[in-house]
This record gives structure tokens, sequence and C-alpha cells, in this order.
């Protein structure tokens, strides 16, 4: 059986590498009882959403009063990127974009039997089974 685990929206928050270091000691520890497979994969993204993602959080926190250096909020996501890239090290690790459609090609490439977690829903269920969080 083959499990595909995107960690899109994960990587976006600092909770959300906690949950995926906790995701991945779970199923790994589950999968070779259970014997299944788990393919991960992790968001591609453009210089373009690089920029927008840094820029949105610049934009909410004038909102809120806080004054924060670009600079630091770019270094910050890419720190975030890079932790979640670092705990997939020696694992197989596939970069998609970041889509849900990226998500359903990639799952349908390695025919996955088995999608979870999902933040969002995909586009056309082909895949058995899905898990939303």
């Amino acid at each position: 059986m083959k499990v595909l685990v995107p960690l899109h929206g994960f990587t976006d928050w600092n909770g959300g590498i906690d949950l995926i270091r906790l995701l991945i000691r779970i199923l790994e520890d589950d999968s070779a009882q259970l014997n299944f497979d788990l393919y991960f994969t992790f968001p591609k993204r453009t210089l373009l959403q690089k920029i927008w993602r840094a820029a949105d959080s610049f934009i909410v926190n004038l909102m809120t009063g806080r004054i924060t250096n670009p600079l630091y909020l770019w270094k910050k996501w890419q720190q975030l990127d890079q932790i979640g890239i670092e705990l997939l090290s020696n694992r197989n690790i596939q970069f998609c974009g970041t889509s849900t459609k990226s998500i359903q090609t990639m799952a349908n490439e390695i025919k996955a039997d088995i999608v979870f977690p999902l933040l969002k829903p995909l586009p056309h269920k082909s895949v058995p089974s899905i898990g939303y969080i």
C-alpha cells in the first residue's frame, strides 16, 4: 500500500513543523508493521510565491502594530522550509507545486492508495482514501 503524505501548508507555521515531526514518527513506526510505503511531497514555491508569503506576513505585522524587517520575514520562511526538508532527509521525498492539483497529480503518478493529511480537498477524487485535518 502506498501512502502519500503532502506537507503543504504545514511549513507555514512553527506548530506545523512540530506536527510534521510527530506525523513522520507515528507513520514510520507503524509502516513496517502495516506494510505500507511512505511518500512525502513538499511544496516547491516559485520566487513570486516566496516574495508574496513574506510580504503578506509583513502587512499583517504592520496591521497589528508590530514593526518587522521584511528580510527577517523572508529568512524566517526560508528557515521553516529548510527545517521541513531536513526532517525528510533520507526519506522518499518529492517536490511538487503548491496547489491541490499538484498534490493530485503526484498521487496519481505514484498510484497512492491513501493521501493523508490534507488541509484542502483534492480537485478530483481518484485516490481510494483521503484524510483531512
